[in-house]
């Protein structure tokens, strides 16, 4: 599990800017997402913006991996 609470490093913040926000969220959830809610995911996931998600004092992340494996 991975877990980052603000304040984030700013290797953190790279990191999950470079793995995580950047090509993954957006354009992809755009269909799932309300106008309203898709344009609230583009002001908190573009770091120039000053709701920016990383730079949030409420931000907390968590990501899990999960691996299976098995025989035949």
């Amino acid at each position: 599990m991975i877990e980052r609470v603000s304040p984030v490093d700013a290797a953190t913040e790279r990191y999950l800017i470079d793995t995580i926000i950047r090509d993954t969220w957006g354009e992809r959830l755009r269909p799932y997402l309300s106008d309203d809610d898709y344009a609230e995911l583009v002001r908190v996931c573009d770091p120039l913006h000053p709701q920016f998600a990383l730079r949030r004092r409420d931000f907390h992340f968590l990501q899990s991996f999960t691996l299976a494996t098995g025989e035949i």
